[in-house]
């Protein structure tokens, strides 16, 4: 079985201060997307990547899933600079996100 995939281009990223949110996606029966604060979530200095259950409030409770995932973050105009976090996380009606918790 392949390993789903899914890449968001972000251009002038730099010149980015709202948050950005992925199209829809979806994995192994869910619907997901990613939100980016380019400035950070509270944390100004920083970018902040969430990956997110698509209508978490329509879930029953109860609802669960163990997801591994990665981030990879190509900087164009340094590709040593470039980023990569893979981590794991148990989604929930409760906590249908997660913050990264390595700032970028």
């Amino acid at each position: 079985m392949r390993t789903p995939s899914y890449t968001m281009e972000i251009n002038y990223f730099s010149q980015r201060n709202a948050p950005i949110r992925s199209n829809l996606f979806r994995s192994y029966s869910c619907n997901w997307y990613v939100t980016v604060y380019p400035k950070g979530n509270g944390i100004n200095t920083h970018m902040s990547m969430y990956l997110d259950v698509a209508n978490s409030l329509s879930l029953y409770q109860g609802w669960w899933r163990r997801a591994k995932f990665r981030f990879v973050i190509v900087n164009q105009s340094n590709v040593a600079r470039s980023k990569r976090l893979a981590t794991s996380y148990t989604f929930n009606k409760t906590w249908p996100n997660l913050v990264s918790k390595h700032y970028f």
